[in-house]
Formats: C-alpha cells, sequence, structure tokens
C-alpha cells in the first residue's frame, strides 16, 4: 500500500491466512513477534515501513502454568488402514451400525471389529480399547490410558485429566465465558474458545443460541475455536450410539479404581465433573499437545 508522509491511513485487512496459527496483528521486525499494530490499525507513516504478520497458536490454559493445543477432530481408528487419526470435521463422529440416520455431513461406519472406531473403551491396552467387545480381565487403578502419549501423524499426543478439564472450563480466567453449548453443521455439542476470545454473557446455554453453518464454523475455526460433538456412549458390546446428539464425553487419564475411570461429560446445560464410570463404556477421545 502507498499514503502519504505523516498521513494517517487505515491498514488493509489482513488476507494471509497460516495453517494451524491464528493472525494477531502486525510488526515492524521481521527478528520478533511483539505486536506494534493490530488489523486495520489507523498508522501516521513517516518513512517507508514493512510489516510482517504476527502468528500464534490458539492455545487453552489447563492449569495455571500448562497450556495446550487440540487435536484437529475426535480420535479415530481404521482397521483397513491399521492407523490412528482424526476426524476431518471437528462436528463429524463415527457410531455404529443401527445407530441414528447420517445428518449434517457427520459420518458413520459400521463399527465391528474390522470396521472403523471413534468410540473407545478404556484400556491401556489400544486392542481392547478398540475391540468390538470389551474384555480387559487385567486392570489397575494404576493404569496407563492407552491414547495418553499415543504417535498420530508422526507427533506425540496426551489426554486431559478430569482436574485439567474442570480448570479449562470452570477455575481458569474467564472461565465461564469460554465455552458454549452449540449446533455446528446440525450437529449438536460444545464450542470452547481459546485464549482472547469469550461468548457473550447469556448465551452460552443453548443448543439453538449458537447455530453455526459450515461456512460460519470455518471462520470461528480459524480463530482457534474447538467443538467437542455429542457422541454420546456404546456400552459394551456393538451397537448404536446412546443418547447420540443429546450429550457428549471424552475420557480423562484420571483412574479412581480399577475398573472405573473419570470421564468429562457434557450435555447443553452444563458439564458433570464427578461420576467415574466403568471402563466398559465407549466414548470419545480428545487428545492435546503441551504448548511452550
Amino acid at each position: 500500500m502507498s499514503t502519504h508522509y505523516g498521513d494517517e491511513t487505515k491498514l488493509p485487512a489482513n488476507t494471509f491466512k497460516k495453517a494451524g496459527f491464528i493472525f494477531v496483528g502486525w510488526t515492524t521486525d521481521s527478528n520478533t513477534t511483539e505486536t506494534v499494530y493490530t488489523n486495520e490499525d489507523i498508522v501516521s507513516v513517516t518513512e517507508d515501513v514493512t510489516l510482517y504478520a504476527v502468528w500464534e497458536k490458539p492455545v487453552f490454559s489447563v492449569s495455571k502454568k500448562k497450556t495446550v493445543v487440540f487435536s484437529k477432530g475426535n480420535l479415530c481408528y481404521s482397521s483397513e488402514t491399521g492407523d490412528y487419526a482424526f476426524e476431518e470435521n471437528q462436528y463429524d463422529c463415527r457410531t455404529y451400525s443401527g445407530g441414528p440416520a447420517c445428518i449434517g455431513g457427520v459420518r458413520f461406519t459400521t463399527g465391528t471389529s474390522n470396521g472403523d472406531v471413534g468410540l473407545f473403551y478404556w484400556s491401556k491396552s489400544a486392542e481392547i480399547a478398540r475391540a468390538k467387545l470389551y474384555n480387559d480381565s487385567a486392570t489397575s487403578a494404576d493404569d496407563s490410558f492407552f491414547a495418553d502419549g499415543l504417535t498420530v501423524g508422526g507427533e506425540k499426543w496426551s489426554v486431559l485429566s478430569i482436574d485439567e478439564w474442570i480448570y479449562l472450563v470452570n477455575k481458569g480466567e474467564d472461565a465461564e465465558y469460554k465455552y458454549g453449548a452449540a449446533t455446528v453443521s446440525e450437529m449438536i455439542g460444545i464450542v470452547i474458545l481459546p485464549e482472547g476470545f469469550s461468548f457473550i454473557s447469556g448465551t452460552n446455554d443453548n443448543y439453538e443460541a449458537n447455530k453455526y453453518s459450515v461456512e460460519e464454523w470455518k471462520a470461528m475455526e480459524e480463530a482457534g475455536a474447538v467443538f467437542l460433538s455429542a457422541s454420546g456412549d456404546r456400552y459394551g458390546t456393538v451397537g448404536a450410539s446412546d443418547k447420540f446428539s443429546q450429550w457428549g464425553a471424552c475420557w480423562t487419564t484420571t483412574t479412581p479404581s480399577a475398573d472405573k475411570a473419570r470421564q468429562f461429560h457434557f450435555q447443553e446445560n452444563g458439564f458433570s465433573y464427578n461420576n467415574a464410570i466403568t471402563r466398559q463404556e465407549a466414548l470419545s477421545i480428545r487428545i492435546v499437545k503441551e504448548y511452550d
């Protein structure tokens, strides 16, 4: 852009994108990330200047000293490739044959022992966690969850503890404004916002209050928003996902006993932290990476 010496000029809106990052402003030094100007800021130019975009990872505080970035979607497993991956979209989830009809682009798969898996048992064994039928006879309260430390896409990921989930949505700074019930591409669930963003008070407890089309969600996603789909659960054997599109739950690393583990449970009117459930319930897994 060009302007006259000393004139006040509005910077053009940023149109650049960087995968996995959010734009936070401009700097005049390519060796620093300190923001000098914000997007569409008013500046007075007295000499030639080059502006460099400043990018940040969309991070989430899960304790006073720990921030994380979330995976691009729920964890899933394909027996065809023998690999773990992430759902293509955050509003995608995989349940089992006999489940609800496909809505809003959400994919459903066969869910046999030879099919794709999107709801996992809690087990130290990856094979048991994704099996057709739960059968884990050697359990301990000291077990480590198979997904904690799992390598996906060449990167090592971890699973949050129940205390970290609680901090994220209940104890962190302005935590009560960081989440909201929402509908994305006809799939209900919970949106969690990264540092620097918040919901307007009174709009975060109703699936109908925050409805986003695929295009609208892409804009939120580019700003770092996370969506947890209400994919329900499955108990002990192959069958339809129970309570699909009513509530959702993600496994944590917390194990109060040899046969139970803690879940992060969410629904339209809030969260449930204290209920330890049997490990033979199959739930979603959303994994994270610690951000330095």
